[in-house]
């Protein structure tokens, strides 16, 4: 006797036992009669015992088919189970080929070259992680679940989530040629209250409306003429001789500080450091892949600013700020 390898024999025996008879498992199986009873004759031959009782009509199992039938049933089950166990592990495997998605948030109001850089590098090392990048998401996008890490100009404690020092930045207050022949400049702090000045929206949680010079300082307040606006809006509106700028970073307008067509007022006088933070929810800075994310645009925004602003100090000829230590990392 010789195993047989026909599966469809032995599965028509499975549902003979679950079904009473071959008329009925036949259909079950789809099969005509015909071609089921060719399945079953072959199956005895192969085993060299009776299966069906064709004494009868509708043929029904024997004895010996009918205990056939219960190890039918199992194989039939085992394969049933096998194929399962095979999908899950290829779906498994699929997601496992996909790459994971990082979605990075980051503030508009800087110069990205240095950080893109950094993030490329990244992928570099990880081929299986693809990072997104929005702008301005913030913190509450990161607290929804929409992003996964986020930079910041600022540091907000919460108990939701985790949140890494990067780096300060100073930003000082800029005109163009094109304010300076409509409006005149300023000369003292002071005479900000007759001129426009362009700010971040209040909402943005970075918002900050406190300039300083050494252990001066001066608010702009409602007494004030404000323009609000994201950075976007902030710049063109500078650019357009419409304002003078109080926080928008050297780096967002590198190009137009280096032709002269932007450049500082006041020197001295700037707006209270950002303190950038690379943030993530609380738990996920124990995912390794997620924190090296971190740590990569933590380098990249300490290379962004702290070169892109001390550059243009040094080069417009602008004091230092009172107190600031030069940092170093490696």
């Amino acid at each position: 006797m010789r195993k047989t390898d026909n599966f469809e024999a032995w599965s028509l025996l499975s549902a003979c036992r679950k079904t009473g008879g071959l008329a009925k498992a036949a259909a079950a199986e789809s099969l005509d009669l015909s071609v089921a009873s060719r399945l079953i004759a072959g199956l005895e031959t192969e085993l060299g015992v009776g299966i069906l009782d064709r004494r009868v009509r509708p043929a029904v199992l024997t004895e010996t088919g009918t205990r056939l039938a219960v190890f039918a049933q199992k194989m039939v089950k085992a394969r049933r189970d096998a194929l399962e166990l095979a999908s899950e592990v290829h779906a498994l495997e699929a997601r496992e080929g996909e790459k994971r998605t990082l979605r990075l948030s980051l503030p508009m109001n800087l110069n990205r070259v240095t950080l893109i850089s950094q993030i490329m590098t990244y992928e570099d090392r990880h081929p299986d992680v693809r990072v997104e990048i929005s702008a301005d998401s913030g913190l509450p996008a990161l607290i929804a679940g929409k992003t996964d890490v986020s930079l910041g100009s600022y540091y907000r404690p919460d108990p939701r989530l985790f949140a890494l020092p990067a780096g300060i930045c100073y930003s000082f207050i800029m005109a163009t040629k094109k304010y300076e022949r409509k409006y005149g400049l300023p000369e003292t702090i002071e005479d900000l209250k007759h001129h426009t000045i362009l700010l971040r929206y209040t909402q943005n949680l970075g918002y900050s409306n406190k300039l300083e010079n050494g252990t001066e300082t001066y608010y702009i307040d409602r007494g004030h003429r404000v323009q609000h606006g994201d950075a976007a809006a902030c710049r063109e509106m500078l650019l357009a001789g419409e304002g003078l700028a109080i926080d928008l970073t050297p780096g967002f307008v590198s190009d137009y500080l280096a032709s002269g067509f932007v450049f500082p007022v006041l020197k001295g006088w700037h707006r209270e450091p950002w303190h950038y933070h690379v943030y993530c929810r609380a738990g996920s800075q124990d995912d390794k892949v997620l924190r090296e994310l971190m740590a990569y645009v933590e380098r990249g925004v300490f290379a962004t600013f702290a070169n892109q602003w001390q550059f243009w100090y040094g080069k417009l000829g602008i004091p230092m700020p009172e107190g600031f230590v030069p940092q170093s990392k490696s």
